[in-house]
């Protein structure tokens, strides 16, 4: 039987709705090793925050259905990715996505009102490897975790990009977590 989408997503909000005790951290970790029970050979990002909506504060963009979002729930907002090519050979090519998202450490997103499809935006112009961009306001307190990938930065890459300002082109304090997700 398979746990995606259902089980997984009953998973989230099961936790999501009865450890509100839980900072942002422990609910992935516990969300991350319940997910490790029933997940099999799928590699998976796990990013829980502080429960917001609107795409001033975090933006997705999936080329694929491998993904489940829940949001405003239980103080807090869960989106869980599943890379289907990560465990039969995609972390042969971690170098490649590494060096795409490295890429967009600073100098790339600008600092913008809103990052509607601006994930999309970086899947087709700077992360062509990838089937999953999230973008996360690191004042959101922003935790990702990773599930049976055999690499510590999960199946893909993440990092924590600066903003720059589109007027002075100079780096602003504005930072946000980029996630990019393997196919």
């Amino acid at each position: 039987m398979s746990y995606w989408p259902d089980d997984a997503e009953n998973l989230v909000h099961r936790i999501q709705d009865n450890r509100q005790d839980l900072w942002n951290d422990k609910k992935a970790d516990l969300i991350a090793d319940e997910l490790q029970k029933i997940c099999g050979n799928d590699s998976l990002y796990v990013m829980v925050y502080d429960e917001c909506g609107g795409y001033e504060n975090h933006s997705f963009y999936a080329a694929t259905d491998q993904t489940i979002y829940s949001y405003r729930r239980g103080g807090c907002n869960v989106v869980i990715y599943r890379s289907l090519e990560w465990n039969s050979g995609g972390h042969d090519k971690l170098d490649v996505i590494c060096r795409q998202v490295e890429s967009c450490r600073y100098g790339t997103i600008p600092r913008l009102g809103r990052y509607e499809n601006f994930p999309e935006w970086l899947m087709k112009y700077r992360i062509q490897n990838s089937c999953f961009i999230g973008m996360i306001a690191k004042w959101r307190n922003a935790v990702v975790r990773s599930v049976n990938s055999n690499n510590p930065w999960g199946p893909g890459w993440w990092i924590t990009a600066t903003l720059y300002d589109q007027t002075t082109l100079e780096n602003t304090d504005t930072q946000f977590i980029l996630v990019a997700g393997w196919q």
